[in-house]
């Protein structure tokens, strides 16, 4: 059995978007010396602008952060559908990831 190249190519954007994500987050905590999360949008004003990009390619670590830190025991449907979310958002940041470096890369 053997994975054709349009598998592969989902599965490496998949994985990046997720790394990459964790990367964004790790780096704005490390900064901010404070947990990333979706409540920045709440504050209003500049701040809130400036979170935008952030959690644009965050989100997908925040969203299995907050579902693997959750210890109310969620339903199965919730879990499913944070998961799903999380993993087509990485998919479609990993995506726009590799198709930037490619670009910058010449190839």
């Amino acid at each position: 059995m053997s994975i054709g190249p349009g598998s592969l190519d989902i599965l490496r954007a998949l994985m990046l978007g997720f790394a990459f994500a964790g990367l964004v987050a790790s780096t704005y905590e490390m900064l901010a010396g404070r947990r990333l999360g979706f409540g920045l949008l709440r504050g209003g004003g500049m701040a809130a602008v400036a979170a935008v990009p952030i959690l644009l390619f965050a989100a997908p670590f925040v969203i299995m952060r907050n579902l693997l830190r959750d210890r109310t025991g969620g339903s199965l449907s919730a879990v499913f559908t944070a998961t799903m979310m999380a993993g087509i958002w990485g998919l479609l940041c990993g995506r726009l990831v590799l198709d930037a470096a490619m670009r910058l890369l010449g190839a």
